[in-house]
């Protein structure tokens, strides 16, 4: 009874520790990760979900116009089209049937030429009033701004302030913000959808995309539930993380893009030939399409890296940036075809940290040695394979990282190390206890098993012998102690 009562202690203080131990884990995990510690390896396996998961059809209501290669080389420029020319392709989508046209680039100052005696904003070319004039004839189309100026071209006179089109282009309606936010690893995973850096009167703070999105559903407005972290698009609801920014779910690459039939390149819009856009005419290419125009050159410098970085398949290793229509395109297509990744929450990433904890102490507790490392190798296992299943089949991102890898592992590593100072400060306390008074061997037993340290010994069936020396008291009498 007395020995089962000092092993019941001794269990009850190894699990309190073990506890204690789960708990220090998870403070551990949760306090890393509120410093974005773990981000890069949890945006890996993000990527990773994305080209296992491989290629997805896009949006049909949206089409790219780009200015490629192609466009340069038959328009003999070497850089953005001049103006006019946008004002034709304006005018020759409409006439091919377009729904809305977006312009993914800035027109951040006008054109003409400046004296001493005139201010920027008088400079106005008759290219920018061939363009102005476009726009305001065709309400639904858009011109590009953004809210902010990045560190790398900020001046002290403009950082952090609005990057907008000079007052002949500003419309009401006809602006929308072309912001890319990437993370820590300058990929582009998230975007905004709706800005409050400008009045809402001015219909100005919709994204780019969702502006695009918006003219494919015929929807006037959208709003955030910011309780809820939902946008509402007319009848789409989209999920939004806590911070309020929506997750792209990208269907194809760059290369994808630029075969896909929505593609269509910029000099053969403004080609008013039979073959140029009377074929596209003929097709119906553009009818009823909301259409984004936008760099696809590569000295642009437009260009962006995403999940499909790397390609479309696991093991492919192809490196290709995607430029920022296409970019504008996904999230457009994301929000159409209603292929919403859902995020984590953070308390319910807490409460996985905290479960990933809770069963790796009950492992450790239970199982020691190899059996124990090979448990936790394959519970970290199921819960990656459970994560991935539900991003393939359920579009919902868990995170990895931080409650199956470092959570498990730091709680193996956390017991082991402790069941080895333990075992070493109960070795050295048998050894002082019991060298001066048994012989090694037997020392040696019981520190390889220190349960025969029991209270009332061990019983045993034994043989045991007694004997006598004939005349041993009286032997004993005369000799010294040292000759006995």
């Amino acid at each position: 009874m007395a020995e089962k009562k000092s092993d019941a202690k001794k269990n009850l203080k190894t699990a309190a520790v073990y506890a204690a131990i789960s708990i220090g884990v998870i403070l551990v995990v949760l306090i890393l990760n509120q410093f974005e510690f773990f981000d890069s390896l949890e945006f890996a396996t993000q990527d990773m979900r994305f080209r296992i998961r491989g290629v997805e059809p896009h949006t049909e209501d949206v089409v790219i116009v780009g200015i490629d290669p192609q466009t340069l080389d038959m328009l003999m420029i070497i850089g953005m089209p001049t103006r006019d020319y946008h004002a034709t392709l304006i005018e020759n989508l409409y006439k091919a049937g377009a729904k809305a046209v977006l312009f993914d680039v800035l027109f951040l100052s006008y054109t003409g030429e400046v004296d001493q005696s005139m201010s920027l904003d008088d400079a106005i070319s008759r290219n920018d009033s061939l363009l102005a004039g476009a726009l305001a004839a065709r309400p639904n189309t858009v011109i590009a701004r953004k809210s902010k100026v990045t560190m790398k071209d900020a001046t002290q006179q403009t950082a952090g302030e609005a990057t907008t089109p000079p007052g002949l282009f500003q419309i009401p309606d006809q602006l929308a913000n072309v912001d890319m936010f990437q993370d820590g690893d300058s990929f582009i995973r998230r975007t905004k959808l709706i800005f409050d850096d400008m009045p809402p009167e001015h219909g100005w703070n919709y994204s780019f995309a969702l502006k695009a999105a918006m003219y494919a559903v015929g929807a006037d407005t959208a709003w955030i539930d910011t309780e809820k972290h939902i946008a509402h698009v007319g009848d789409i609801e989209i999920p939004l993380n806590e911070d309020n920014f929506m997750i792209i779910n990208y269907a194809m690459d760059e290369t994808t893009y630029q075969k896909s039939d929505g593609y269509i390149s910029y000099e053969q819009v403004v080609d008013d030939s039979e073959w140029g856009l009377g074929v596209l005419i003929e097709k119906e290419r553009f009818k009823d399409k909301v259409v984004m125009i936008g760099a696809a050159w590569p000295e642009s410098h437009d260009e962006f890296p995403t999940p499909f970085y790397k390609g479309t398949t696991l093991f492919s290793k192809n490196e290709f940036a995607m430029y920022g229509v296409h970019v504008h395109k996904s999230i457009a297509t994301t929000i159409l075809e209603q292929r919403f990744i859902i995020p984590t929450r953070r308390w319910q990433f807490v409460m996985l940290v905290v479960m990933m904890s809770i069963i790796a102490s009950l492992i450790n507790f239970r199982f020691r040695g190899f059996l124990g490392i090979v448990l936790s190798v394959f519970l970290v296992g199921l819960y990656t394979v459970i994560s991935f299943a539900l991003f393939l089949q359920l579009r919902r991102l868990i995170p990895v990282i931080a409650p199956a890898f470092i959570t498990v592992t730091l709680n193996y590593i956390s017991t082991v190390t402790y069941n080895f100072l333990a075992e070493r400060k109960q070795k050295a306390m048998i050894k002082g206890a019991f060298a001066q008074y048994v012989p090694p061997a037997v020392v040696g037993e019981l520190i390889k098993n220190p349960d025969l340290l029991t209270l009332g010994g061990e019983e045993r069936v034994m043989s045991v012998i007694f004997s006598d020396v004939a005349g041993f008291t009286s032997i004993s009498e005369n000799l010294s102690p040292t000759e006995l």
